[in-house]
């Protein structure tokens, strides 16, 4: 047994938080937090992590858990870069209102959803459809400095 859910969204001044040793964690909620450096990496059970509005949030290091399904991390406007290429699981992924760059989308055989709306500093989005039937919506609406899809 364990702790298999945190929901920390309410806590708007928590700026640090250690999930190395809750191995039982599903789910991980962070919104709304002053979190700068989120690692959950150690999370073999993690399947959804939510962190929208995390403005202060400037790193982030994901899981390569075949659990893990969802990511949501819009209006993180101080995310660069993510990297997702361990995430063969990724179902549906929020990236809107960040300040990514780039973004390769096409590790996942069963990626539904890509949201890069308003990532007004997206160039390019890399995705693979031939290898995945499963796509249905990709937004990148406002992404006013795309040059490639």
């Amino acid at each position: 047994s364990g702790l298999t859910n945190i929901d920390a969204s309410l806590l708007t001044n928590l700026s640090t938080i250690d999930v190395d040793n809750m191995s039982n964690l599903e789910s991980l909620n962070m919104s709304n937090t002053k979190v700068t450096i989120l690692d959950v990496s150690t999370l073999t059970e993690l399947s959804a992590l939510e962190a929208k509005n995390c403005t202060a949030l400037t790193s982030l290091t994901l899981t390569d858990s075949n659990a893990f399904t969802d990511l949501d991390i819009s209006d993180c406007t101080n995310i660069t870069e993510i990297d997702i290429s361990t995430c063969k699981s990724l179902v549906n992924l929020n990236v809107s209102g960040t300040a990514i760059i780039a973004l390769e989308a096409n590790q996942s055989l069963y990626m539904e959803t890509v949201d890069a709306s308003d990532c007004t500093s997206l160039e390019a989005l890399v995705m693979d459809q031939t290898s995945n039937n499963n796509l249905t919506s990709v937004d990148v609406s406002g992404c006013t400095s795309m040059m490639y899809l």
